[in-house]
């Protein structure tokens, strides 16, 4: 607040800050955090780490129709793999998003999903400066001394998930109140590790990403692979081929011969029908006409 120039004339702003209790913090490091006893950081309140000026607010409620003219706005299909596109980003009416100035972009805020797919998280770069989000996305405006990568980091872990899960409600459109958000228990350790603990994630990362490259070519090849297999399997290829081996014409005329010997068909081929018989050849069953024995 002092960097900001609103230097605050007491201390009551405190009061609205409410510490984890200890049952929140041992199942921090039990349950959703495993460390041990000397790994054990402090942990905050989510919103004790933010910018009290700005606080951890949700973005434009009704969007409205597309404006071309109007601002870029983030909404919560937008935050994917922590990154965002903003390339295809909904843009809202000036007129409506000046209403929603608190959460005007400036760089650098963890932005989070609270709405549909809850728990996706990004960090807003420099490029997104001056736009805005919206009611299905929270803005965490960190203070100095904060990495904004690692709070994001750890708020999509496994342990941020399911430290978040358990506040989610709702079936159709489910969500988790920016009360919840706001009394996260963060942990909060040195600059320099959370620095540190973000190289190392980013690393895994890449990784991961390297390898999911190649299972991907790999499976391309294997299918390119299997389609050659098949056509040299065909050709005969796989196999040392003899020149004085009859041609496959001939193979076939000689197995159509041995199947029908002496022109005659073999067993299961179908035989010509007899001819219908004709008036004078049916017998006479009736009794007429013998003549007396």
């Amino acid at each position: 607040m002092r960097a900001k120039g609103k230097v605050p004339g007491d201390d009551r702003w405190k009061e609205r800050y409410e510490e984890p209790s200890q049952s929140t913090l041992d199942d921090l490091y039990d349950k959703w955090f495993p460390a041990r006893s000397e790994q054990i950081w402090g942990a905050i309140p989510l919103e004790a780490a933010c910018d009290p000026t700005r606080g951890i607010p949700y973005g434009i409620v009704l969007t409205g129709d597309p404006d071309e003219t109007g601002v870029p706005t983030v909404r919560c299909g937008d935050i994917k793999n922590f990154t965002i596109d903003i390339s295809g980003l909904k843009r809202v009416a000036l007129k409506v998003a000046n209403e929603f100035s608190r959460t005007r972009l400036e760089g650098d805020e963890v932005l989070i999903a609270i709405r549909g797919t809850v728990g996706a998280t990004a960090v807003a770069t420099d490029a997104m400066t001056g736009m805005n989000i919206s009611r299905e996305v929270a803005m965490i405006p960190l203070l100095p001394g904060i990495e904004p990568r690692f709070v994001m980091y750890l708020l999509a872990s496994p342990g941020g998930q399911a430290l978040l899960s358990r506040h989610i409600k709702g079936v159709a459109q489910a969500g988790i109140n920016l009360s919840d958000l706001r009394a996260f228990p963060l942990p909060l350790p040195s600059l320099a590790e959370q620095c540190e603990i973000v190289s190392r994630v980013e690393r895994t990362l890449q990784r991961i990403e390297a390898v999911k490259r190649e299972l991907d070519q790999a499976g391309v090849r294997h299918a390119s692979l299997e389609r050659s297999i098949l056509a040299k399997a065909f050709r005969g290829e796989f196999v040392p081929q003899d020149p004085n081996d009859e041609p496959e014409s001939a193979l076939l005329e000689r197995t159509r011969a041995e199947a029908t010997p002496n022109g005659q068909p073999t067993n299961g081929a179908r035989r010509p029908r007899k001819p219908a018989p004709t008036e004078s050849s049916k017998p006479n069953t009736t009794g007429r006409g013998r003549k007396p024995a």
